[in-house]
């Protein structure tokens, strides 16, 4: 098994008995010997790995130049004009 994925398991599992425990995550990681920020990385990661992306069909403005696209984390993406739909969602299910 790769170092990834034997981290992800190791994660996965803290946050599964963090959720089922009753505590906060201050508390958990204080009683397992582990970093807070490092349970709220993985927490976030399992997160954003559970909530798949999906694009929404929007009407253009007559004279759009093309597509801008901004992301929650600050990343900004310009598109040109007839830009094929399923080279975007292609991209985007590959974004981090």
């Amino acid at each position: 098994m790769d170092t990834r994925r034997t981290k992800q398991a190791f994660w996965n599992e803290h946050i599964r008995a963090w959720r089922e425990s009753g505590l906060t995550q201050g508390d958990y990681c204080a009683r397992h010997g582990l970093k807070v920020g490092s349970l709220g990385y993985w927490l976030g990661k399992q997160r954003r790995q559970a909530e798949p992306l999906t694009l929404v069909p929007l009407p253009l403005q007559a004279g759009h130049a093309g597509l801008v696209l901004h992301g929650v984390t600050g990343w900004r993406l310009e598109l040109p004009a007839g830009i094929e739909p399923a080279w975007v969602g292609e991209l985007l299910a590959r974004l981090p």
